[in-house]
């Protein structure tokens, strides 16, 4: 159940709101948070049925209110996804990862991606759980009309090009992404391998469609 009791988005809305064409490998970015804050399926989409109604407190929480406070957000995001100084723990992030992954698996067939705990040692970049954040402000602002959605598509883009360079494929940055956030709990991530696992058994999702390399 999503953040705001949503279980699931109407398939009708995703249908009626069809990412563009030259943005949709962006649809990639932030899935866990906005599934959880819009429901299972959101993920499919830029567009907000709620107008932004039922996120606007995340924005107060980061006190962001116009482009600016945004651009702020991001860029403390984007400083911070390369902080040494938060890597604690790495045997006990490998662990919880390594757990969920399993637990999650006995629900979701794994599509063929490598989880095992050799894999999940070998990501040593701790940063994508702030790069899902980034992202997840982003793609929250649509209805807020701080700024053209071509302009929140280029600062997405931004976010995409910080993923393409330090991660090999979608599988390590999924990895990572759990890894970080077990090390850097100040945000409160959600246990990604439930959404991640369904999202990249789909070939019609941005996951399969465009690969980082």
């Amino acid at each position: 159940m999503g953040l705001f009791g949503s279980k699931s988005i109407d398939p009708a809305v995703v249908a009626a709101h069809p990412a563009p064409a030259p943005y949709q490998h962006l649809l990639a970015l932030g899935t866990p948070l906005i599934e959880r804050d819009h429901g299972i399926g959101a993920s499919y989409t830029f567009f907000d049925p709620r107008e932004g109604r039922k996120t606007k407190y995340l924005f107060d929480l980061w006190e962001i209110g116009d482009l600016r406070g945004l651009d702020a957000a991001v860029s403390l995001l984007l400083e911070r996804s390369h902080d040494l100084s938060l890597i604690g723990n790495r045997g006990k992030a490998n662990k919880a990862v390594l757990n969920a992954y399993q637990k999650a698996t006995k629900k979701t067939a794994n599509p063929g991606l490598d989880y095992s705990e050799a894999r999940i040692a070998s990501v040593t970049d701790f940063g994508a759980c702030h790069l899902e954040y980034a992202a997840m402000l982003l793609r929250n602002a649509f209805p807020f009309g701080y700024t053209t959605d071509e302009q929140i598509f280029a600062r997405l883009q931004m976010v995409h090009n910080e993923v393409t360079n330090r991660f090999a494929n979608w599988n390590d940055y999924m990895i990572s992404a759990d890894k970080s956030s077990h090390v850097d709990t100040t945000f409160g991530f959600p246990d990604g391998a439930p959404t991640y696992l369904r999202l990249a058994a789909d070939p019609n999702f941005a996951f399969s469609r465009f690969p980082l390399h």
